[in-house]
């Protein structure tokens, strides 16, 4: 078994100081874990950036989480993309088949089995309604995990108020912090668990009514019985 992780997914989770969190609990259930080997370059430039200077989602306690993820934990690929149905799909879009996220489709697709982590939500829909990408689609259902599911995983393994200091520590450093995990956190330090696993459960089934059946509905990502049912309304963003 393979997961494949995005760079957007691995800077979210070091951002929340989740990521060595995350890590051993991914490799017992998953056994090995892939980046592009663009995310070195993205996020632990060998001198300091003026852009990474100037954006404080670039902090040296982010990069070295992301430094000592790649260093230690993962596989990094360099995915050649091949495949006829994705070269077609990509020459038609209007920039939603992102390159990463495609060079990762090309590893999922190549295994027997394997899950992708992705942040990006705008790439999930692109695929959703892109015809070409429908050859694949046994291989494809039920293969994604997104950001907000993780973030329904996370509290699970470790607790509400655990998850919740990490936002907070985050937030007080002045991080710019996934905004729809803020809108999820409503009202932050007074941020109760049933209302933020309802919140983060409506963006996860918004994203599901655009993505076909992409999304994984396994147990793992799906908020606790004891949390379903609660009556509550937030609009999800497209980030």
């Amino acid at each position: 078994m393979t997961l494949l992780i995005d760079n957007d997914i691995v800077h979210k989770l070091a951002q929340l100081d989740l990521l060595d969190d995350a890590t051993p609990i991914l490799r017992e259930r998953y056994g090995n874990l892939e980046v592009l080997n663009t995310l070195r370059f993205k996020f632990c430039p060998n001198g300091e950036s003026k852009r990474a200077r100037q954006e404080q989602k670039h902090t040296p306690e982010v990069i070295g989480r992301i430094q000592n993820f790649i260093d230690t934990a993962v596989t990094e690929v360099d995915c050649e993309i091949t495949d006829s149905a994705l070269l077609e799909a990509m020459a038609i879009s209007d920039d939603g088949l992102d390159v990463g996220e495609m060079q990762l489709l090309q590893s999922m697709i190549e295994r027997e089995e394997s899950i992708m982590f992705t942040g990006d939500k705008r790439f999930l829909k692109a695929l959703a309604q892109d015809e070409n990408i429908s050859v694949h689609m046994e291989k494809l259902e039920e293969a994604f995990v997104c950001f907000e599911q993780i973030m329904i995983f996370l509290i699970k393994e470790f607790s509400f108020e655990y998850v919740k200091q990490k936002f907070l520590v985050a937030l007080g450093l002045g991080l710019k912090v996934d905004s729809t995990l803020r809108m999820c956190f409503e009202g932050l330090e007074q941020a109760e668990e049933s209302r933020v696993f309802e919140n983060l459960q409506l963006n996860v089934e918004s994203l599901r009514r655009d993505t076909q059946s992409y999304l994984s509905t396994l147990t793992a990502w799906v908020i606790p019985d004891d949390q379903a049912g609660h009556e509550g309304e937030l609009a999800a963003t497209s980030e």
